[in-house]
């Protein structure tokens, strides 16, 4: 999740719990540093792969939290003496499990339970920027400052909404995910599994991810056409042994086979060499807004593109994208794991 919509946590926080610490000082800073602390695995020292690896690992695990909460709360007592160190711990505990909890409900995944396993879960209700979901967190301090007298119920409704809104997400793509694939059986369509995936302005609208076997096909779906899977756009499905063999040769194809959910590949030619162009489906955006905002030629973001040599298949150079940034490198340079 963006970082606005965690600070937006943060500042609720720091008002519900207001009349519980009265004249407790720095109450905002450090609930303000409680909502975004996870996200310092950020900081990967600019290598693509170990971005993959370890953003939303280790810090972002329910073993971390506690201890992370015992860092902040004890930096808290030391900068300031008036505050209450078990419920500065137990602030700083919630907040950390809030941070979990926006990332674990965005579709790109968040490891839960590092470093016993690096499996990455997700709720896919919640679009990475989603402004009506961050709205609805900041309306309630927003008001409480023009309302002091309501501060701690609103803040406490705002918090409501933290956990409401992801849910009523989840359940509206459940329910559209049943009812369309009601359709598709009743319309004799042939597929292995219908998957929709979080879309901007969720959840107005959505992907839809149909697993056709060898391809996937990719669609926009509208909420007020519950009963009709529109015809979308057809994506290879990536081979598993293709990106283990390019695996042996860059450690960051294995990688990407872990990270991605629904991996896909575009084969093409870049001058005199064959280009195998790998991208996770979940970043691929359909809203007509978002092309029309980044471009339909940029690539989404998490696109891995593998430079071959024509003659004998060994891989040359492969980018891949993060971010706004495309990263180069050669197999002889790449990142050991």
């Amino acid at each position: 999740m963006d970082p606005v919509t965690h600070a937006a946590t943060g500042l609720l926080a720091s008002q519900a719990v207001r009349r519980f610490l009265p004249g407790t000082s720095l109450l905002l800073p450090a609930c303000l540093a409680a909502a975004l602390l996870p996200d310092l695995d950020n900081f990967t020292g600019g290598d693509p792969e170990k971005y993959l690896l370890h953003h939303r690992a280790l810090s972002h695990s329910l073993a971390a939290a506690p201890v992370l909460a015992a860092l902040l709360a004890g930096t808290w007592k030391l900068l300031a003496r008036d505050v209450p160190l078990r419920k500065a711990w137990l602030l700083m505990f919630g907040l950390v499990l809030g941070h979990l909890w926006l990332d674990y409900v965005t579709s790109y995944g968040t490891q839960l339970l590092a470093p016993f396993s690096n499996t990455r879960f997700t709720l896919e209700s919640v679009f990475i920027v989603d402004p009506v979901f961050t709205a609805g967190l900041l309306l309630a301090p927003l008001v409480a400052w023009r309302l002091p007298g309501r501060r701690t119920s609103l803040a406490l409704a705002g918090l409501v909404w933290l956990l409401a809104y992801p849910l009523a997400c989840w359940s509206c793509r459940l329910v559209l995910e049943s009812r369309l694939e009601t359709a598709l059986h009743r319309e004799g369509r042939q597929f292995l599994s219908l998957r929709l995936s979080p879309e901007a302005f969720t959840p107005w609208y959505w992907k839809g991810v149909l697993d056709l076997g060898e391809t996937y096909e990719l669609s926009l779906i509208r909420l007020l056409d519950a009963d009709t899977l529109p015809a979308g756009t057809i994506y290879i499905k990536a081979d598993k042994g293709l990106l283990d063999g390019l695996g042996r040769e860059a450690d960051v194809f294995r990688t990407y086979e872990w990270f991605s959910r629904y991996p896909a590949v575009i084969r093409s030619l870049e001058g005199d060499h064959e280009t195998l162009i790998f991208q996770d489906l979940r970043f691929v955006s359909l809203h007509p807004l978002v092309r029309a905002v980044t471009g339909d030629g940029r690539e989404p973001f998490f696109t891995l593109t593998a430079v071959l040599d024509p003659r004998d298949g060994r891989l040359l150079e492969y980018r891949l994208r993060q971010g706004g940034v495309t990263f180069r490198s050669t197999p002889s340079t790449s990142a050991v794991r």
